[in-house]
């Protein structure tokens, strides 16, 4: 029915026929899913409009003429500031937070793939594909593969070479002395 961005690229869709609203990143991934239609406090009958004034979400419902305000918990708190922590920069505060939200709920994928982003920014590439690996975000732990592996090939490039040579050479060698122990 209705959308509203936040300052921190976060997005929040009011669905009208279920009555909840839907909080999603700046990548599309869903944060957070709430309300419903009922006749409770945080149910709506008939939702029409969403907006936000700073945190706060505020939904019209045009069946009650009301309009319900949703302020974050501290789960919620926490998310959002981790999300503009990694959006201004911070990329090691919003590490520490997102190790915060996984203290609360240890189920909350976004909390892994968050540290592993952190990491990944922070050039952490093998503890960064640990965590994608863990909530099998193939995408962000392929990008942290590739870095990874860039990096081991150069520090271990003069292994690789020698390696090479004696795979190529050491036949060709042992042949001549066979050829020449037969001669």
């Amino acid at each position: 029915t209705d959308i509203t961005a936040f300052d921190n690229d976060a997005y929040a869709a009011l669905d009208r026929t279920r009555g909840r609203i839907f909080i999603y990143d700046d990548q599309g991934r869903m944060l957070f899913a709430f309300g419903g239609r009922g006749n409770i406090d945080g149910y709506f009958k008939g939702p029409t409009a969403i907006d936000h004034m700073g945190r706060d979400i505020l939904v019209l419902d045009s069946v009650d003429a009301s309009i319900t305000v949703f302020t974050p918990t501290t789960f919620g708190t926490l998310v959002y500031d981790a999300i503009e922590q990694f959006k201004n920069g911070f990329y090691e505060e919003s590490g520490e937070t997102w190790k915060e939200v996984m203290n609360l709920n240890g189920n909350y994928d976004l909390a892994y793939i968050g540290i592993g982003r952190s990491l990944l920014r922070q050039k952490e590439y093998k503890e960064a594909m640990e965590y994608f690996e863990l909530k099998w975000d193939d995408d962000n732990y392929s990008r942290a593969f590739k870095q990874y592996r860039k990096i081991w090939v150069e520090e271990n490039i003069f292994w690789i070479v020698v390696a090479l040579f004696l795979v190529m050479c050491v036949p060709l060698g042992v042949g001549r002395i066979r050829r020449i122990k037969w001669e």
